[in-house]
């Protein structure tokens, strides 16, 4: 299950109850203007041990109403330096941006 735009939720012990019971958490509406808030969010999930649920995304932020459409850059070019910068390693960025996608949209047969 993926719970999309949770980014939302302003009380940061749901997100990481989810995360714990399995839901992958998408952090959506990633901006050059608040990635500082993420980065305190992407902390709590590594001290929890639970990178390995988070989904990230500029979603959200591209076409504000009657303003001009917004880039799509901020987490190559803000929050991957901040990162790096607060001490993660390149796996652990690695492990957000190719890896998670990967297995949460992964196709898979349940045997029941």
């Amino acid at each position: 299950w993926i719970w999309v735009h949770s980014n939302k939720v302003s009380d940061d012990s749901i997100l990481l109850e989810m995360a714990k019971k399995g839901a992958w958490v998408s952090l959506d509406g990633v901006n050059e203007s608040n990635t500082g808030r993420y980065i305190d969010r992407l902390l709590l999930f590594k001290k929890q041990g639970l990178l390995n649920k988070v989904l990230l995304s500029h979603d959200g932020n591209g076409f504000p109403a009657g303003g001009p459409i917004r880039k799509f850059e901020a987490i190559l070019v803000n929050l991957i330096p901040e990162l790096l910068q607060k001490g993660f390693t390149e796996n652990e960025i690695s492990q957000l941006l190719v890896v998670n996608p990967s297995e949460a949209f992964m196709t898979k047969i349940r045997m029941e």
